[in-house]
């Protein structure tokens, strides 16, 4: 398993699929500073705004999960092209990197910045993005490993709802 092949599917997915990824890191982002409070004053607004943008970040973040897990499936015979089949650890490994540069690294990146902003020290924004990085990472990854292990999305969806 040599790294051209992986970089080649990480650099497929990430033209794929960062148009989906942008809406979420954008909720990302708007919850970390508007439900704070960061913008604005703490009227009623801002803080309805801040508690959609709570609610509206998780399930794209999971539609992101489910289609990267979904469309090069790493578990079963579908592996990348048919005339040119990838090794399934390949394309699981490429689909965790991808994951990590479209979500996960966004994702406490925002969280370090907020906490510099409130004046933390270094450690403690450093541990904050940590901590997203983990929910995140743990939510994405269930997205990816349920999307990945379905035909489709909308079994993937259903599935998770029994």
């Amino acid at each position: 398993m040599t790294a051209t092949p992986i970089w080649h599917l990480v650099l497929k997915d990430l033209r794929r699929f960062a148009p989906f990824a942008a809406p979420a890191v954008l909720f990302m982002a708007a919850d970390r500073f508007f439900a704070c409070g960061s913008f604005g004053d703490s009227s009623g607004s801002t803080n309805e705004l801040g508690i959609w943008t709570t609610i509206l970040q998780w399930p794209m973040i999971v539609f992101v999960g489910l289609a990267l897990g979904g469309k090069d499936r790493a578990i079963g015979d579908q592996t990348f092209w048919r005339t040119h089949p990838q090794a399934p650890t390949t394309v699981a490994i490429a689909k965790l990197i991808g994951l990590l540069i479209l979500m996960i690294h966004p994702a406490a990146l925002i969280d370090f910045l907020r906490a510099l902003q409130h004046d933390l020290s270094a450690s403690s924004a450093t541990l904050m993005g940590l901590e997203r990085c983990g929910t995140v990472g743990l939510v994405s990854s269930a997205a990816l490993l349920l999307g990945a292990s379905t035909t489709s999305l909308l079994r993937a969806l259903t599935s998770s709802l029994e």
